[in-house]
């Protein structure tokens, strides 16, 4: 059993919130109590672009990718990845219908949720025709149920008993947004973080073709379909995966480990500073989304829509607790 393997010698202490989390707090509450033309709120949106993607890239620097070797964790954790991401498809689609909700809204919610948020759910869009009304409403209710999952996985995954490894696992496989995903991990611990970051970015990497077969399953015009699908592809994988990817081989085969020492800083191997740096990156990312996150608008989007948003995020994160429990 994936979990039993995992939970091999791990007593850890309970689950607090990490600085990223705080950070998020923080921004939250300030920037709900600024005037929406605030100058404070200019420079957030430019904040998280750059500092998200480089952020993810030096999490790269704290993987191991020998402990992949591991079927259990290797293989295991991929699979529940995929099965996860068909799971959350579905989930979606048929929580929304069952509330009656538009069937735009049923594809929107039931990418937002498989893949990565806001972006899988823009991504899929104009490939479905939605309507500006429909965007929005999943877009905040998303937006809601990943901040729900974020503050909602470290306590569940110390109450399970999983490891830092499995519990990162749970995190990369169930929240909607990737900088929420490493934010909870991160709040387990480095590993998890490290963990969370992976498998987020695995699905990730399946927005393309995700964004394709929803777009394939509700095309309406063959010529809009075939621009859109062009466009799809050509961010196929975005550039910080590479870049996650390569520090996590340059750290395997141990070629960033050697000392780096900074004035006032002591000496330290490149790869834990990477990570700290990444980790810092991050903390200030959380304050910038804070700062966009409308709760009011979040909290107004509609009764059906946030219920059926908590059904496919309830039913998701059971989906992948029992297949951590399970023989893989």
């Amino acid at each position: 059993m994936l979990v039993d393997a995992l939970r091999e010698g791990a007593e850890r202490p309970g689950a607090i919130p990490s600085a990223a989390i705080v950070a998020m707090l923080v921004g939250v509450v300030v920037g709900n109590l600024l005037p929406k033309e605030s100058r404070w709120k200019a420079g957030s949106r430019s904040i998280i672009k750059g500092a998200i993607p480089l952020a993810i890239v030096f999490m790269g620097a704290g993987l191991d990718l020998s402990v992949l070797a591991d079927p259990r964790v290797g293989f295991g954790g991929l699979a529940v990845t995929f099965v996860a991401i068909g799971a959350a498809l579905a989930l979606g689609i048929f929580a929304a219908r069952a509330l009656g909700l538009s069937r735009n809204t049923q594809l929107l919610l039931g990418v937002g949720t498989a893949i990565c948020g806001s972006s899988a759910i823009i991504a899929t869009s104009p490939m479905i025709d939605a309507e500006e009304d429909e965007l929005v409403l999943t877009v905040a209710t998303v937006n809601l149920m990943g901040l729900v999952a974020m503050f909602a996985i470290p306590p569940l995954a110390h109450a399970l008993g999983l490891t830092e490894q499995a519990s990162g696992i749970l995190a990369g496989t169930t929240i909607h947004a990737i900088p929420q995903a490493i934010a909870a991990g991160d709040a387990m611990g480095d590993t998890a973080a490290t963990f969370a970051t992976l498998f987020k970015l695995v699905r990730v990497s399946m927005l393309a073709p995700v964004v394709l077969l929803v777009g394939a399953l509700a095309r309406k015009h063959s010529a809009k379909s075939n621009s859109d699908e062009a466009r799809a592809r050509t961010a196929l994988v975005p550039w910080f995966l590479w870049g996650f990817a390569a520090l996590a081989i340059l750290h395997s085969f141990e070629l960033i480990e050697f000392a780096v020492a900074l004035p006032g800083i002591e000496s330290a191997p490149l790869s834990g500073m990477l990570k700290s740096i990444g980790k810092a990156l991050l903390a200030v990312a959380m304050i910038a989304i804070g700062f966009e996150l409308p709760l009011a608008q979040m909290v107004g989007v509609g009764g059906r829509a946030i219920f059926a948003g908590l059904l496919s995020t309830a039913g998701l994160i059971a989906v992948v607790v029992g297949l951590l429990s399970a023989a893989l």
